[in-house]
């Protein structure tokens, strides 16, 4: 089949890659799409990772994302890159080497390169157990580089909640990024995860993930069909031929060959979809986040090339600097608040064993809660002008209102689907701000 789709000419008189083309759902060509892009600007800005230890051969980093911490694992496994690849693929698989996971299963197969995983984690202490609904998309990009990549999707009738037993988590970004070496007998494993995961986790969970790659490659290791795996040859994308409604573009297919001249693998040419919508978007422009379509004509200067999408994540990791003072701050409020509880059980007439249970009692209490909801991100200050409302120093006054956002997510939705728009609640309620 490869021997035949290298041989293979589109309209335009352009041959066929040896990887072939990938297929994507359209219903979630734009979060793919995305993903992909994310994915290698976040793997290939290194100076923003910190690194944390090694262990096993795997090099292990963090980086603090808002008010989320990336973990980041870069090992080498001298395995058949399609072993590696399957082992990563497969959700039943993912409890081998996650000792946390209770639960992992495919829910439903879109198409040959995309999933919709379930997988569910065990309770940590009294720390309820978390659970996601992920969308999987595999990919082979132009050199043989294989990636994977996982974010979560909202389908409450494919995978419906079981709060409060299970809180739903939220997978912002993960992915794995398998190349191959040259005899194609071993492969560089990174992997990357940024995961909501809803309160309070023993920062060991997380700091344990880069480490996933050891695990696998003792799993590997002990597989009876490493033979077989192997003998299927290079794993290549599921497409090898262009029809009308799947051809790309000439401007794209020259972009892509001329990044291979160059040596330049960038995300916005590697990720083209087959999908009518994903390819026009992402053939040939740049990500872009904004509230205003794009008409075709219009040109992007080398300034908006150049700038990368995680400017506004280092204004919200600016934003989040404060982080330890507040920690410091919870900490002693804590003392404040379980002295004066002391002092008052004091004067309280209770007989001495009583009192005992009772101290005891609201300790635990209060530890627990604290750790099932975590530890808040906002100063003891702001929190008592909240609760108060009071207006402090500034004149601002602070308040809480809930909205039922249903029939907002809805329209989000369709107008995301239906235009190029990067459309977000944040940009509704500013308009409605903008009204009032």
């Amino acid at each position: 089949m490869r021997s035949q789709s290298t041989e293979a000419q589109n309209q335009n008189g352009h041959g066929v890659p040896e990887e072939g083309f990938p297929v994507v759902s359209e219903e979630y060509s734009e979060i793919i799409e995305k993903a992909v892009a994310r994915t290698e600007a976040e793997l290939n800005d290194e100076t923003s990772w910190d690194f944390i230890g090694d262990k096993d051969g795997v090099k292990a980093y963090t980086k603090v994302d808002g008010s989320l911490t990336a973990a980041k694992g870069v090992g080498f496994l001298p395995y058949h890159p399609r072993v590696i690849w399957d082992q990563f693929i497969d959700a039943t698989k993912r409890k081998l080497v996650d000792h946390q996971l209770a639960l992992g299963r495919n829910l439903k197969t879109l198409n040959a390169q995309t999933n919709i995983d379930y997988l569910e984690y065990k309770p940590i202490f009294v720390v309820a157990g978390r659970d996601f609904c992920n969308l999987v998309h595999w990919r082979v990009l132009l050199g043989g580089t294989i990636i994977v990549v996982v974010q979560s999707i909202e389908d409450l009738e494919l995978c419906p909640l079981k709060e409060p037993k299970v809180v739903r988590g939220d997978v912002h970004l993960a992915c794995t990024k398998i190349v191959p070496n040259a005899a194609y007998d071993g492969a560089m494993v990174t992997t990357m995860v940024k995961t909501d995961l809803k309160g309070s986790i023993p920062g060991k969970v997380a700091a344990e993930q880069p480490f996933v790659i050891s695990r696998m490659g003792e799993i590997i290791k002990a597989r009876r069909d490493l033979a077989d795996v192997a003998a299927q040859g290079k794993l290549t994308n599921t497409v090898f031929e262009l029809s009308n409604k799947r051809s790309l573009s000439s401007g794209s297919v020259k972009t892509v060959r001329s990044s291979i001249i160059n040596g330049v693998a960038g995300s916005r040419n590697l990720g083209t979809s087959l999908s009518g919508s994903a390819t026009s978007q992402f053939s040939g422009n740049p990500l872009r986040i904004d509230t205003f379509p794009r008409t075709s004509g219009e040109k992007v200067s080398k300034t908006q090339v150049s700038r990368p999408e995680t400017n506004g994540v280092s204004v919200e990791v600016m934003g989040h600097s404060k982080t330890g003072k507040n920690v410091m701050s919870d900490v002693a409020v804590c003392v404040i608040q379980f002295g004066g509880v002391i002092l008052a059980l004091k004067n309280v007439g209770f007989p001495t064993a009583m009192h005992s249970v009772v101290t005891i009692l609201l300790i635990l209490f209060f530890f627990t809660l604290k750790v099932y909801v975590g530890l808040s991100q906002t100063s003891s200050r702001r929190k008592t002008i909240i609760s108060t409302f009071g207006s402090p120093e500034s004149g601002m006054i602070f308040g809480t209102l809930q909205l039922d956002m249903t029939k907002a997510n809805q329209y989000i939705a369709a107008r995301r689907k239906n235009s190029d728009w990067h459309f977000t609640v944040t940009h509704i309620v500013l308009r409605a701000l903008g009204k009032a």
